[in-house]
This record gives C-alpha cells, structure tokens and sequence, in this order.
C-alpha cells in the first residue's frame, strides 16, 4: 500500500504516517514519532503536508494537538484535485509558448528550431502558429507569405478550410504571392475571391511539396501520399535567403 500511496504522490515519510494514522484514527506527533521511528521535526512537516492535501485533520479542540485521518475515500478527492492543477498547469505552458514566441527577436539570431508534425495533428498545429507567424512577419518587416505550394495541399478538405479560415480573418495588410501547379482545384478557388491571395502557375515540373517562408520561419509540407508530415524551421537566415529567391522568381516571371 505505501508504495502505491507514494506513485499517487505522496512521499515516504507521508505515506508512512498516513498509514499509521488510518490504524490509529488519532494519534499525537509525539505518539506518531514513536510509533514510526521519525524525528518529530520531519513529523510535523509531513503532518502538515497531509493536511493541506486533505487527507488528515488536525484537532484543536483540546489541550493536546491531535491528527485525525479522513475517510480513505479522500484519496480521490486528492487525485481530483491532481487533475484540476495539471490540466491548469497545462493551459498556462499553452498560453506561455505563444507569448515567448510573440516576443521580438534578435535579427541575428540564427540558430535553427526544427518542429516536426505528422497526420492529423497538422490541421490543429495551423490555427495554433498562425499568430505566432503572422507577429514573426510583422518583426521582420515582411507581411507577404512567399513560397511554393503542391496543389494537393488545398484538395483537402481540412487544409482549404484553414486556407478559408485565414483569409477571412487575416488583417488586410498580409498578402500571399506563391507558385503553385496548374490544377482543377486552383481554378475553382480563383471564383472564391480570396482578397490578397496572388498566385502564378508553375511552368515546369510539378512542384511537390508546399514551402512558405513567414518572417523567420520556414513551414514544409507534404500532403502527397497517406502520410501527411509538416516540418517548421525557425531561421531568420535561412528565411531570409529562401524569400529573396521566391521573390526573385516571381518577379522575372
């Protein structure tokens, strides 16, 4: 028992003396010292541990200072609580990533992130970065996505959704100018009038995968096949060397 009391959390000396006290019912520090063998001082601390987790009272309604065990249906009260902070714990970390990649950056920071994404995960990672992306273009001064897309990213139905999603929302200085193949499904979404979406049809081979360069990052994507898998890089270097050369190409077209 004590060693499942300690994977519920509960240290050594914790389980020890809740153990005793479920015996008991009601014991003195000094008599739980006894009993256990534990100093009184590393008693105490523990008692009060106890306490605050809601697996013991203490009784002050007489001379002598008593500790008096609750049901051990507590127990699932305490993992209860558990939960509520680890799911509180979890949204805080959420909410700490997007503003720590909010914050303005060094121009010459230059060491690379790599974040790697497969399968259905990609469509939630698209709606979570979008900010994130749109504040990097806006640090580095470029509020144009550059790059080149496979056609089949926007056939499906849950990527074109986001591509909706984002239009619809997206303040009106942002713009798009990208390559893309000549395709059923990009001649269908010229009638959607998406305001500042620019694309041109590629000439040569069929492009792939899908590469948008976002102030300093870089999202590969590829959607051909039953694996999906997204890759995001976090350069300013290398994203700077890859718009130039977009933006190069777009231009001499």
């Amino acid at each position: 028992m004590q060693e499942k009391l300690e994977k519920m959390g509960l240290n050594k000396t914790e389980s020890s003396i809740y153990l005793v006290l479920i015996e008991y019912s009601k014991l003195t520090p000094a008599r739980i010292s006894k009993i256990t063998g534990i100093n009184r001082t590393t008693i105490y601390a523990a008692l009060s541990e106890l306490v605050k987790k809601g697996l013991i009272l203490e009784d002050l309604t007489g001379k002598i200072k008593y500790f008096v065990v609750l049901s051990p249906e507590n127990l699932l009260n305490y993992t209860k609580r558990q939960k509520q902070e680890i799911l509180q714990k979890e949204k805080i970390a959420q909410e700490l990533v997007l503003e720590l990649e909010l914050l303005p950056k060094s121009k010459n920071f230059s060491i690379p992130k790599i974040q790697f994404v497969e399968g259905k995960d990609i469509k939630d990672f698209l709606y979570e970065k979008t900010p994130v992306w749109e504040q990097s273009m806006i640090d580095v001064g470029e509020k144009t996505l550059w790059g080149f897309q496979d056609h089949t990213f926007v056939e499906n139905e849950d990527y074109r959704d986001w591509i909706f999603w984002y239009w619809k929302r997206v303040d009106e200085g942002f713009n798009l100018k990208m390559f893309t193949n000549q395709s059923d499904i990009e001649e269908e979404m010229k009638g959607k009038k998406l305001t500042n979406r620019m694309l041109k049809f590629w000439n040569g081979d069929d492009i792939t995968s899908t590469q948008w360069i976002l102030g300093e990052y870089i999202i590969s994507i590829v959607t051909r096949g039953k694996l999906h898998y997204l890759v995001q890089i976090r350069d300013v270097v290398l994203a700077e060397s890859m718009k130039n050369f977009v933006k190069h190409s777009w231009f001499k077209e």
